[in-house]
């Protein structure tokens, strides 16, 4: 599965379902409440932003404002922290904001934490804003979460591939 491929597939099987939308924010940012509030929930990928492309956009609207996450997702290929401006700029543009003393949106790198590229970058992606959240780390969570991921074969096949990727 490429990263294109991932993105397509979660922005597809989470736009099927508001609650899966939540779901994957809560395993992907546990420490944020606002997720289970939000309305008015999307999953895009693939949105074109500058001189790149958002791998997974995801917003929703709670409290009269832009809630979501911008993400980057990595399986291995070189990451290319010239476009993350234009990413962060694109959220910022939409409505989101990134510090303060309430962020309504979050930066995120999805990668493998074994990654010598990504893991090279942390400390200037740090100053940026942008985390990193480790693909097995998300994926655990995100089963373990309480959330309409069971019953759809389809949705369990491509889980199952995204954690094979994950881990190869």
């Amino acid at each position: 599965m490429t990263e294109v491929q991932a993105t397509k597939g979660l922005a597809h099987f989470l736009e099927q379902d508001p609650e899966r939308i939540q779901s994957f924010l809560q395993a992907l940012l546990p420490g944020w409440g606002i997720w289970s509030c939000l309305e008015d929930l999307r999953a895009q990928a693939e949105v074109p932003a500058g001189t790149g492309r958002i791998d997974l956009l995801i917003t929703g609207k709670a409290n009269g404002g832009i809630w979501g996450a911008v993400i980057e997702a990595k399986f291995g290929h070189k990451l290319k922290t010239n476009r993350l401006n234009d990413y962060a700029q694109y959220g910022a543009d939409i409505g989101l904001r990134f510090d303060g003393p309430q962020p309504t949106g979050a930066l995120l790198i999805l990668g493998r934490s074994s990654g010598k590229d990504v893991r090279s970058r942390l400390s200037r992606l740090r100053k940026w804003k942008w985390r990193f959240v480790d693909w097995s780390t998300l994926l655990r969570r995100w089963e373990q979460r309480p959330s309409p991921l069971t019953g759809d074969q389809e949705f369990g096949r491509f889980r199952r591939t995204l954690w094979e990727t994950a881990h190869a």
